[in-house]
């Protein structure tokens, strides 16, 4: 995909940099699970990850997610999306919105359902 890269899990492992830096920082500037980096050094989701996590630094731009809530009527039992499970089973996420319900709410592919 093009879009931001979801984080899924942060180590706890003292030795990680993301641990490091959040040793640092107050609660709020920290890097969670559930956050997205919208672009490594500058660059939206570089095509080569690897050399870009080499560096001695790395700078990351990160979003935290909006979390809102919808209701959807399913009258004919048809939510109208595509999802996958994200790696650690913790939410959807939204591939596509086609024909149903969720057709008319306001929901984008790439959104995250992280609770029904």
């Amino acid at each position: 995909g093009s879009g931001p890269l979801y984080v899924a899990k942060v180590d706890h492992c003292s030795s990680t940099s993301v641990r490091r830096y959040n040793a640092g920082v107050p609660e709020q500037a920290r890097i969670h699970a559930g956050d997205y980096l919208k672009a490594i050094e500058g660059t939206p989701r570089p095509a080569d990850l690897r050399t870009s996590f080499r560096r001695a630094e790395v700078e990351l731009t990160v979003q935290r997610p909006r979390i809102f809530d919808v209701v959807l009527a399913v009258p004919n039992g048809y939510l109208g999306l595509e999802v996958v499970c994200d790696v650690n089973g913790s939410s959807l996420y939204i591939t596509g919105i086609v024909e149903g319900a969720a057709a008319g709410a306001n929901l984008v592919a790439g959104d995250r359902i992280v609770a029904v």
